[in-house]
């Protein structure tokens, strides 16, 4: 059932809910969009924009939005486990309480984001920009954060058992307790 809605303009919808499983949306603008709860499995959003959209609780399993706009946008409670973020920029955003064990965040731009209380077991943040993001009590059990820049991050009460960060610059990040 792959619904394409690639580049169409989307703009300000209301999906919330809504199945989308597997759909194609490629390029499609998403912004300001009410997408509460709604279901993306599996689905290709490669350089959508979805900039303040509204995504809590939405299940983005195994989705790929790789090169996506996501800035300003909230996914508090959302799933986004096995999903490819690859290059997507992500900044001022809000991701607490979010599911991305195995997650993929290579050399995505998080800058400043909120992630408190989210699981990012076996997450990949090569080379991302985690720049002053908030993740406190945050999982990043097996994570990988090489190459990546936490410059003023906060990660206190975090599970960082396992962590692989070669090159990692953390300057005047906190992992306190």
């Amino acid at each position: 059932r792959e619904l394409d809605l690639s580049e169409l303009d989307l703009r300000g919808l209301d999906l919330s809910g809504q199945d989308l499983s597997g759909s194609i949306l490629r390029g499609a603008q998403l912004e300001e969009g009410r997408l509460r709860g709604a279901i993306f499995v599996g689905a290709v959003l490669s350089g959508a924009v979805l900039s303040r959209a509204d995504l809590r609780g939405a299940d983005l399993t195994a989705a790929d939005l790789s090169e996506a706009q996501l800035d300003g946008v909230d996914l508090g409670d959302a799933t986004l486990e096995d999903a490819d973020l690859e290059e997507a920029k992500v900044r001022l955003a809000k991701l607490e309480r979010v599911k991305a064990a195995r997650a993929s965040f290579v050399r995505a731009d998080l800058l400043e984001c909120a992630m408190r209380g989210a699981d990012f077991t076996e997450a990949d943040f090569e080379a991302a920009n985690l720049t002053g993001v908030q993740a406190p009590e945050c999982v990043f059990v097996d994570a990988t954060l090489e190459e990546a820049r936490a410059d003023r991050a906060v990660f206190d009460g975090s599970v960082m058992r396992g962590v692989r960060g070669e090159g990692l610059s953390a300057e005047e990040a906190r992992f306190g307790g």
